[in-house]
């Protein structure tokens, strides 16, 4: 994205995208250290043959992981104006603050997918992470080209966010065809209701107690 922007739109552009999307890379690093055990925890069951355990492992990293992710995410989201305001100056934050916006979504799911990683990886599935991860370049490369001539640094953070949806399709596959869980629907349905809901009332005490004062 870094490269094609300023083909388009001229290499200020740049500073306003990469700048935004430094704030919103937290994301997924904090999540990276956090689920750094992952690896040599499910290589090491993956080992034994111990499945049961396998499954348990899966349920619990990417409940916790939803959950720091998506806290960390509309923190940023939240206060995008007055991050951006406050650390580069009101021209930064009147031309990034929506990037800065897409941008946290967009490591939303890349925080989950880099926790989905390190488990495919202990579970020794290589092809399946060079396959996706090459589908997803394309797929943003494709994207860049459409939207960033008519719609500039916006475009591209669309172009970044609708790249990584398909992670959904991924945790779909790993857990059908190889931890054959059931009832996931239900669970990610109450999963993510729960964090709306928090989302909901978080927003609307940053907004009318947090940001005022």
């Amino acid at each position: 994205d870094r490269i094609i922007i300023p083909v388009f739109t001229g290499p200020a552009a740049v500073a306003y995208y990469s700048l935004p999307g430094n704030i919103a890379l937290k994301v997924p690093g904090v999540t990276n250290s956090l689920t750094a055990m992952v690896f040599p925890m499910v290589s090491s069951l993956q080992a034994t043959a111990d499945s049961q355990k396998v499954r348990q492992v899966y349920v619990r990293v990417f409940r916790n992981v939803t959950v720091i992710a998506a806290a960390l995410s509309v923190s940023i989201a939240i206060f995008a104006d007055k991050l951006l305001f406050f650390w580069l100056g009101s021209d930064f934050a009147d031309k990034g603050h929506t990037v800065l916006i897409l941008l946290a979504f967009t490591n939303f799911c890349l925080a989950l997918y880099t926790a989905l990683y390190s488990f495919l990886l202990g579970l020794g599935r290589l092809k399946v992470l060079v396959v996706f991860s090459l589908g997803v370049v394309l797929l943003n490369c494709l994207l860049l080209f459409a939207l960033v001539p008519r719609w500039g640094i916006i475009g591209a953070a669309w172009a970044y966010v609708l790249s990584v949806i398909p992670v959904v399709l991924l945790f779909w596959w790993v857990e059908k065809q190889y931890l054959q869980l059931q009832g996931r629907m239900r669970f990610y349905c109450l999963l993510y209701l729960k964090v709306g809901l928090v989302s909901v009332l978080y927003w609307l005490v940053a907004t009318y107690v947090l940001l005022p004062l």
